[in-house]
């Protein structure tokens, strides 16, 4: 029987394609569970949308930044906001608050147009990631890297248009916007490991919005959770120091997170670490392990 009078509640995203997949993923998801709520998409379009792998990208000063759909949070004209966590800041306004973090969505970067070892010397091909673009350059150091910080689709447009002979992806990102059929090969997570937070979808609320949070909490998953908090923690502490191309993923294996780490710098080999422990001490191990990361002696801000 059909709900009569349902309560409306107001999902808040970006006006592009990608986060308007995920705000319907995040809407139909909340539907099976709440039918009594209408959940409505508002698309908003933001001015500065800072992208967290971008070159040299300096997360210390936009501590304090605040965009168009926090104020519309603020305002309580929308009730919550559909963020990916790769993209957000590492440090947010004390007013708000991630409320819930849906299980994980495959985290690897993906090839589109080819598979490794058939891209011929000199091809040029177009990367969404600095850092992935930083470790893609060790495996294949014969190939033209151009970066391409934008919208997929403009991304898609340019390979399409013969621009690129093939272009990298992150693996959750063409999921979602039902694009798996392009991927030709899924790049090594241990080499190519990736962005901190990607492939997770997080839920941000006002800080005061209990009855908010109480909704979303019934799809919040708590494994995801600890590894988006050791992954944050570990580049959080890097950037500190230097704003260089930073990966970092965990799994919870047999009840242990495993954090994987890479530091990209401009010259020089990517430093690669891992260091595990309780999925309840993760951001201890994201910052322990950022620690001896950094006084690493084949490490410098010069390397």
């Amino acid at each position: 029987m059909a709900v009569k009078n349902k309560k409306k509640l107001i999902i808040g995203v970006e006006n592009q394609a990608l986060p308007l997949a995920q705000a319907n993923l995040v809407r139909d998801t909340l539907s099976n569970y709440y039918p009594e709520y209408e959940f409505h998409i508002q698309a908003v379009q933001l001015q500065n949308s800072a992208l967290f792998n971008s070159p040299r990208y300096n997360q210390n000063l936009d501590r304090n930044a605040t965009n168009e759909l926090e104020m519309a949070l603020r305002s309580h004209s929308i009730d919550c906001i559909v963020r990916n966590v790769k993209n957000l800041p590492l440090e947010l306004p004390s007013d708000v608050t991630l409320a819930a973090y849906l299980p994980r969505e495959d985290a690897r970067d993906a090839l589109v147009g080819s598979r490794i070892e058939h891209i011929l010397p000199s091809a040029v091909i177009g990367f969404d990631c600095l850092l992935c673009a930083a470790l893609f350059n060790t495996i294949r150091p014969d190939i033209n890297i151009v970066i391409a910080i934008r919208e997929i689709k403009a991304v898609f447009e340019r390979f399409r248009s013969g621009e690129y002979n093939a272009i990298v992806l992150s693996a959750a990102d063409l999921k979602w916007l039902g694009l798996e059929y392009e991927i030709s090969e899924y790049l090594d997570p241990r080499v190519i490991i990736p962005a901190a937070g990607q492939g997770i979808i997080a839920i941000e609320t006002n800080a005061g919005a209990k009855k908010m949070q109480d909704i979303v909490s019934k799809i919040h998953h708590d494994p995801t959770y600890y590894c988006a908090m050791a992954e944050r923690a570990f580049v959080r502490e890097i950037w500190q120091k230097f704003a260089i191309p930073v990966g970092a993923h965990a799994e919870i294996i047999d009840a242990s997170l495993q954090l994987s780490v890479v530091l990209a710098p401009e010259t020089g080999l990517p430093l690669y670490g891992n260091s595990f422990g309780l999925p309840e001490h993760a951001e201890r191990i994201g910052q322990e392990l950022a620690f001896v990361m950094l006084r690493n002696d084949s490490f410098s801000a010069e390397s």
